[in-house]
C-alpha cells in the first residue's frame, strides 16, 4: 500500500471500529458497568455493576497496551505479561503487515505517541480480526487494548 491507501484503509477501519463501539454499547450498555475485569486463563472480559454484579461477558482476544509513559505500544504477541495461549491468539495480528506493506506489524515494540494512535493500531486490528469491538483496559503505566470477540449478558438471579 502506498501512503494514500494506507490512510483510505485506516479511516475504513476508525469509521467501522466506531460503529461497532456503538452497537455494543446500545445492544449490551457497555459504558454503564463501572467494573471489568480482564481474566488472562479463560481470555474473557467480565462487566460489572457497581454491585459486583456480572452483567456481561465477552471472550476477547489481546492487541496490545500503550505504555503512556514511554510512548510505546507493544502488540500483544510479544508481551510477556500476557499467557502464552493469549500471545498464540494475537499472532494473527502479524499479518497486517502483508496487508499494508509496513514493518510496524511485526515488531513486538513501535512508537504511539498517544491515546489516539493507540486507537488507531486497534481499529486495523479489530478490521483485522473481523472482531465486535474493542475495550482499553486502563492500567496505572500502560492500558490493555483487547478485541471483543463475542459477547453475551449473563443472566441475574
Amino acid at each position: 500500500m502506498n501512503d494514500e491507501e494506507f490512510e483510505a484503509f485506516l479511516d475504513t477501519a476508525l469509521d467501522e471500529l466506531e460503529h461497532k463501539q456503538d452497537q455494543l454499547k446500545a445492544a449490551f450498555g457497555l459504558a454503564r458497568y463501572p467494573r471489568s475485569w480482564f481474566d488472562q486463563p479463560s481470555g474473557t472480559l467480565e462487566f460489572r455493576d457497581a454491585g459486583g454484579t456480572l452483567r456481561v461477558i465477552a471472550h476477547v482476544i489481546p492487541i496490545g497496551s500503550h505504555s503512556r509513559k514511554g510512548h510505546t505500544w507493544t502488540w500483544a504477541w510479544a508481551h510477556e505479561i500476557l499467557l502464552p495461549a493469549l500471545r498464540k491468539s494475537a499472532e494473527p495480528l502479524q499479518k497486517l503487515e502483508a496487508v499494508t506493506g509496513l514493518g510496524n506489524f511485526l515488531k513486538g515494540m513501535v512508537p504511539v505517541e498517544d491515546d489516539e494512535m493507540a486507537w488507531e493500531l486497534t481499529a486495523l486490528a479489530v478490521h483485522h480480526l473481523g472482531a465486535l469491538g474493542a475495550h482499553k483496559t486502563p492500567g496505572q503505566a500502560s492500558d490493555l487494548y483487547l478485541a471483543i470477540m463475542s459477547v453475551k449478558p449473563c443472566d441475574t438471579p
